[in-house]
């Protein structure tokens, strides 16, 4: 998944295609991945383009550019994605980042 997606990373990835380059159906791919992380893969993937943006946040890079650079259609899906990731909107983390009063939970599979 995550060779697709920084193949291309402003490109739709899907289940379809993750299975294909994993060689397994898209079936055994989500029982795969719900039986080894605990999560689906639409899960994995979007924790995957949330944490690559944090580069962006801590650069300052305004939300909306950002959300649509790591493959989101709306920076309202972005930001409520990434609140329930983090606990924080991208803004809150944005400028708990440049005060460096935030700690960013490391995601093992990622």
């Amino acid at each position: 998944m995550r060779e697709l997606v920084d193949l291309d990373p402003g490109r739709k990835v899907d289940i379809d295609d993750c299975a294909a380059v994993a060689e397994v159906s898209s079936r055994q791919l989500r029982r795969l991945f719900q039986e080894f992380l605990g999560h689906t893969p639409l899960e994995v993937l979007y924790m995957y383009l949330i944490a690559r943006s944090l580069t962006g946040l801590r650069a300052g890079q305004k939300i909306d550019p950002l959300a649509h650079e790591h493959g989101f259609a709306h920076a309202a899906h972005y930001s409520s994605r990434f609140k329930a990731m983090y606990g924080k909107s991208p803004t809150q983390m944005q400028k708990a980042m440049a005060t460096n009063t935030c700690v960013i939970p490391d995601l093992p599979f990622l």
